[in-house]
């Protein structure tokens, strides 16, 4: 694992950080269980960098993930698809896509978001308008069929 420069800390988006950070945290982890030979030094310079990430998180400073038709992507996950299921039922969402249980998509039309589930990763699309939700709403369906 390398250090980031600071030009590509600042081309990183939300997820890419956050991701970046699990990663750091997880080369720290194997270090001191013997796993990764990595200086003392080179560990302070991890943990330093990983500070640095987590500022430019809380202050705004990271610009968030968009989607092919412009739209804000936030990703998390959630173990379980038939609790995910019923918790976005329950906010308002309908199912759109999918069916199997391992792979599907939520639709609220009113907030103009689309969630899709994928074994236990979501991925939620946020639309500023409704042109963009209708271009979301087909690239979703398409990635389905």
């Amino acid at each position: 694992m390398q250090l980031l420069t600071n030009a590509e800390i600042r081309a990183l988006n939300v997820n890419e950080t956050q991701q970046h950070i699990h990663k750091i945290d997880a080369h720290i982890y194997w270090c001191s269980r013997g796993l990764n030979s990595t200086s003392n030094r080179m560990k302070a310079s991890f943990l330093r960098q990983k500070k640095t990430l987590n500022k430019r998180l809380k202050s705004g400073r990271v610009v968030p993930e968009l989607s092919e038709c412009g739209n804000v992507i936030v990703r998390s996950s959630f173990p379980h698809s038939h609790l995910f299921e019923n918790y976005y039922h329950k906010l308002g969402y309908t199912r759109m896509t999918g069916g199997d249980g391992y792979a599907f998509s939520m639709v609220n039309k009113k907030k103009l978001i689309i969630v899709s589930y994928c074994e236990g990763d979501v991925t939620e699309v946020t639309s500023s308008d409704e042109a963009s939700f209708v271009d979301e709403l087909e690239f979703t369906e398409l990635f389905y069929i």
